[in-house]
């Protein structure tokens, strides 16, 4: 009986199946871990403490982990550990608004150059005057990095 290719005529199927076999790759740290539980169950607590340094709560959390992942290693992968609520940063629309009027009169006129032109602006509608680097974030962020393309003249 001849077999054919189980993936023949659907669109994507191996671009699915080399993702799935990244998904289960496991790297170094998840085998460390495994090799660390090894341990800590052929020599017993103490000794995977002095030789590897890890805590008896971070073994049994290991260990957990490793059982809900039903024995695979890449539960044993660390998580993100990027907090679910970063803080944004804010600043007055005038001083952004003002910033990007500066830079059309001035094409691109750098961070360091728009810090004294912003002193009266800033003065005249009681705002803090930023500093360098913050006037460079506010320009970083903006979506066309307040960016004016001058007319080209010719080729």
């Amino acid at each position: 009986m001849r077999m054919g290719n189980v993936g023949f005529g659907l669109r994507g199927f191996w671009r699915w199946v080399s993702l799935g076999q990244t998904w289960a790759m496991h790297g170094p740290t998840a085998e460390r871990r495994a090799q660390i539980l090894a341990f800590w169950e052929k020599h017993g607590l103490e000794a995977t403490r002095d030789a590897y340094g890890v805590s008896r709560r971070t073994l049994y959390r290991w260990r957990q982990k490793l059982r809900e992942g039903g024995g695979e290693l890449a539960a044993l992968e660390p998580k993100s550990c990027r907090p679910k609520r970063v803080r944004k940063p804010f600043w007055p629309a005038e001083l952004v608004a003002e910033i990007r009027r500066l830079r059309q009169v001035y094409p691109n006129i750098g961070k360091e150059k728009l810090k004294p032109l912003l002193e009266p602006f800033c003065r005249a509608h009681n705002l803090k005057v930023p500093s360098v680097s913050t006037i460079g974030r506010i320009i970083a962020r903006d979506p066309g990095k307040m960016r004016v393309t001058p007319p080209r003249l010719s080729r």
